[in-house]
């Protein structure tokens, strides 16, 4: 589903709560000079697409909770499975906000290829404009 799965509440109006989801993709660069190789930014990217397309409450937490029913490789660096239940429980007085982002820490945002800014813009309008409230490509400057 992603690399990295943040929820939070944050913040309440009258009785209504926000909850935020946020799915974190990273890709390891497979090359000398990060950021510049095409391949790696459309895997990482295909990922945060295809990740948007099944994003609900409902299914991050039938995905969290088969990892923790499996005991497989995951950990919750804050709060804990009861807290995750909690928060995606689907409650009436819950809104979703979901987010999608992608993190690539050796790109460097002023030396890509105006081929990676087309592919970055092109998963930009499919997640937004697919239902998402936001999607956000972070790099180094």
């Amino acid at each position: 589903m992603a690399d990295l799965i943040t929820i939070r509440q944050i913040a309440s109006e009258g009785l209504l709560q926000d909850v935020e989801i946020t799915l974190w993709h990273a890709k390891y660069s497979g090359s000398d000079d990060p950021g510049r190789r095409l391949q790696d930014q459309y895997e990482v990217l295909g990922q945060a697409i295809k990740s948007g397309r099944r994003l609900t409450y409902s299914a991050v937490r039938a995905h969290i909770d088969r990892r923790h029913q499996k005991g497989g490789h995951h950990k919750f660096l804050a709060g804990d499975i009861d807290m995750m239940r909690l928060l995606l429980s689907g409650d009436a007085m819950q809104k979703y906000l979901y987010r999608i982002k992608v993190v690539q820490p050796g790109t460097s945002i002023s030396k890509v290829s105006a081929d990676i800014k087309q592919i970055v813009a092109a998963a930009a309008h499919l997640i937004e404009y697919g239902g998402l409230n936001r999607f956000e490509y972070i790099a180094s400057p």
